[in-house]
């Protein structure tokens, strides 16, 4: 390769995808969670440190190997010098100048195609920065654009189809991966992204050949083997489970519970009347239908703590024996459940404390219980950046517990201050921005705002 194409060229993106993450209904009156926290590691992309040593005189630029071929010596002098310029805002991480230097460069050589690669991949990181911060619309713009400009191995279509599956276009993603993989076939990121989407949708034959073509190609990749493994044993575990599907769910259950059976039409029609509530209060509608385990206890309890009603991993898993005696307690577990199911649906930007505080509200759970039990226990509440952290790892029980009973009184507190719309205004918001941003165009005011509001309510009992 000639200096001048090392020189153009920016390094490739890399997607990793992970176990998804575990949210737990305690049957006691708090969740807990545990496991990694989202359903697929956010995606990493690497720009390679590969500005030109000076720039290349003209002969060098002669070789057929060249990309280059413009002919006038000042286009060609700018052409360098666009280049270099893109480099260096991508190492500041500025990503529109990046993004218009590189552009400017294509005037100047259309079509080139280490030029539209770079293009393609300072777009494709400016994508992923968008998805962090919860700009999730602007991220799909870009990445978009970048599949369109250049495959890149599969690595472009790999990011897109993860950013798609991050707002709850699961179908597309799936859309995405099937052409990457029609194309890059041995495309490791795409594979795993492929395996995951199967497996969320119980399609475990075809996560366990996705990964085992993905251990193939890098089989010193731990993460990946420790996931096939996990794929396989629930391949096998789940084996003779009988399917059974309404609108909005497809649910599974042993072949050997014939209990369940006869009760199957009300279980579906709980479920369903459970994604109305959720999405009549938040105004959430997934398209894509969730996959619901219908556990043996035993099962369902080796992988789950003994104080546990239900569980979300991407699938809701609940412990089922004799449905009619559980069918009122299920019914508040799948309201909490699918909240959880559907808020994934929006995307990386909804903080723990809205996710835990709004199941518990669909749910039904008594806001002035919760507030009671913070009042008597004034040591419970946590503090401001506590709440905003990942308390979901937290071991000391009470702490917990305060963490849980004091987002259920903030959303609650959100309805009475701002409405009967305000958590479904602040759930539309985060479709499009980032919390921050949405919480003040919802309400007005910023979060740490409203929440010294609340918290004054709350200590003066009012």
């Amino acid at each position: 390769m000639s200096d001048l194409r090392h020189a153009l060229r920016v390094a490739a993106p890399v997607v990793v995808a992970v176990v998804a993450g575990v949210l737990v209904w305690n049957r006691l009156g708090s969740d807990q969670e545990a496991g990694e926290a989202s359903l697929v590691d956010r995606t990493r992309v690497r720009v390679e440190d590969a500005l030109s040593r000076g720039r290349a005189s003209a002969p060098e630029l002669a070789p057929l190997e060249s990309s280059v071929v413009v002919a006038d010596a000042a286009d060609l002098d700018e052409l360098l010098r666009l280049n270099r310029a893109a480099l260096a805002s991508l190492r500041e991480k500025n990503y529109a100048d990046a993004v218009r230097d590189f552009r400017l460069a294509l005037d100047l050589e259309p079509g080139n195609e280490i030029l539209l690669l770079n293009l393609s991949r300072a777009l494709a990181q400016w994508g992923d920065a968008e998805l962090r911060n919860g700009s999730l619309q602007e991220a799909l713009k870009h990445l978009e654009e970048a599949v369109s400009l250049h495959r890149d191995g599969g690595e472009n279509g790999s990011m897109l189809a993860y950013a798609l599956l991050r707002v709850g276009r699961r179908d597309q993603a799936a859309s995405v991966l099937e052409a990457t993989l029609q194309e890059y076939p041995d495309s490791v990121p795409a594979l795993r992204l492929a395996g995951e989407i199967a497996f969320l949708r119980g399609n475990l034959n075809e996560a366990v050949q996705a990964l085992e073509h993905a251990v193939e190609l890098a089989p010193k990749e731990r993460a990946i083997v420790e996931r096939l493994e996990f794929y396989r044993s629930e391949r096998d575990r789940l084996a003779t489970y009988l399917r059974v599907q309404s609108t909005r769910f497809e649910a599974m259950y042993p072949a050997e519970n014939t209990q369940i059976r006869p009760h199957l039409e009300s279980l579906l029609l709980d479920l369903e009347r459970a994604s109305d509530a959720v999405n009549q209060l938040l105004g959430l509608a997934p398209t894509d239908r969730v996959l619901v385990l219908l556990l043996p206890p035993d099962e369902y309890f080796a992988a789950a703590p003994n104080w546990s009603d239900g569980l979300y991993d991407g699938r809701i898993r609940i412990p089922l024996e004799d449905y009619q005696q559980q069918s009122e307690r299920l019914r508040s577990t799948f309201r909490h459940e699918y909240t959880h199911a559907a808020l994934h649906r929006v995307g990386p930007a909804v903080p723990t404390w809205l996710h835990e505080g709004l199941a518990q509200y669909v749910e039904g759970m008594s806001v002035d219980r919760a507030r009671t039990a913070l009042r008597d226990q004034p040591g419970s509440m946590p503090t401001r950046t506590r709440l905003e952290g990942d308390w979901t790892r937290w071991t000391d029980r009470n702490e917990v517990q305060g963490a849980y009973a004091y987002s259920l009184s903030l959303a609650g507190w959100l309805v009475e201050r701002y409405g009967a719309d305000a958590l479904a205004r602040l759930v539309r918001g985060l479709e499009y921005e980032a919390f921050g941003s949405a919480f003040q165009n919802s309400f007005g005011a910023g979060f740490a705002e409203v929440e010294q509001q609340h918290r004054q309510a709350l200590i003066e009992n009012r």
